[in-house]
């Protein structure tokens, strides 16, 4: 296993810390468990930047990677959404339909890949320029919210607005693939 394979679950590995650390301070008010959150979060979007990076510039690009960022990063905003869906007290509270849109585009996206899966195709994860910058704009959204900046309202429609495009921008891609696959299987058969 490479470097950036353990970066990726080093950041799986932080999730439940975190979530450990925002739920003792909704339990307490107490700012320490906050800031624990924050550092702990920091450290997971930093082994989100480095593994891609260090996995580019290596030349260590591997199917597990591949499949192992995408799913850390899935689990690390679905914990940050879900829990800030809760009511904290001194915290802005994400509204439900940001929690669906975020989740909801994510399970779209595991069943399209269990449908390549079934019809016997390899399962390539590219993810594209949109779905980046959604990433980003959803990790920006927790870090807003845990620093307790004005105005998330503002970040987290961006957010939602960025999830609703790259889900359907995978969801054509995907639709694509599929209808590519079946139109030369069809044409592949002999009459």
């Amino acid at each position: 296993m490479n470097l950036p394979n353990w970066l990726t679950i080093s950041r799986v590995i932080l999730i439940p810390f975190f979530i450990v650390m925002i739920m003792k301070y909704r339990q307490t008010q107490f700012e320490c468990f906050r800031y624990y959150a924050i550092v702990i979060f920091a450290a997971a979007v930093l082994t989100d930047a480095l593994d891609g990076t260090i996995a580019r510039i290596r030349h260590q690009k591997t199917q597990l990677g591949a499949i192992l960022d995408p799913f850390a990063d899935k689990m690390l905003l679905v914990s940050s959404t879900v829990l800030f869906s809760l009511p904290i007290t001194g915290l802005a509270q994400l509204p439900i339909w940001v929690l669906v849109t975020f989740i909801s585009r994510d399970v779209i996206l595991i069943f399209g890949a269990v449908v390549v899966i079934i019809q016997g195709q390899k399962l390539v994860v590219k993810p594209n320029i949109v779905g980046k910058i959604t990433t980003f704009s959803q990790m920006l959204t927790v870090i807003w919210i845990l620093l307790k900046w004005q105005s998330p309202n503002y970040i987290w429609r961006v957010a939602g607005a960025l999830t609703i495009i790259s889900g359907a921008i995978y969801i054509y891609q995907g639709s694509q693939r599929l209808g590519n696959n079946n139109e030369n299987n069809s044409n592949s058969r002999p009459a």
